[in-house]
């Protein structure tokens, strides 16, 4: 299993990105908990109380995607794309009856920029690792 929103998920974050974003993140995964700790102690809402009690998380994703955009000129735009892309599966929650397809196209849709940062980094990591032998 990934280890998407764990603590040592957003230390690698903070490392490679912004703490911004991380806190951005952490709080994404808290709400989500929050929302899910709830949801096991209640029984179901109605529909019009189930949008209400995922707007903390709605609003955590959109504030992710909106720091992507406002970072658009940042040489860590494909690491805040990889984010910004995946962040969306916390709303799995909200799909019916089977999240897994929804789950998985997030997670496609972060593959292509993690990908463009494995490619951009590619030569720097060779340089490190031919630095290091030395």
């Amino acid at each position: 299993m990934s280890d998407f929103g764990s603590s040592n998920h957003i230390s690698h974050l903070n490392q490679l990105s912004n703490t911004a974003e991380a806190e951005m993140v952490r709080a994404a995964f808290q709400a989500q908990r929050s929302f899910l700790v709830l949801a096991s102690q209640c029984q179901e809402p109605q529909e019009n109380e189930v949008a209400m009690l995922l707007k903390p998380i709605s609003e955590k994703i959109q504030e992710i995607q909106n720091f992507r955009e406002r970072n658009r000129g940042s040489q860590m735009f494909n690491h805040l794309s990889a984010v910004s892309e995946s962040i969306p599966a916390l709303g799995w929650i909200a799909v019916s009856p089977k999240p897994g397809p929804y789950v998985k196209e997030m997670n496609d849709a972060a593959t292509f920029y993690t990908n463009r940062v494995l490619k951009d980094y590619k030569h720097r990591v060779t340089q490190t690792h031919s630095i290091q032998g030395c």
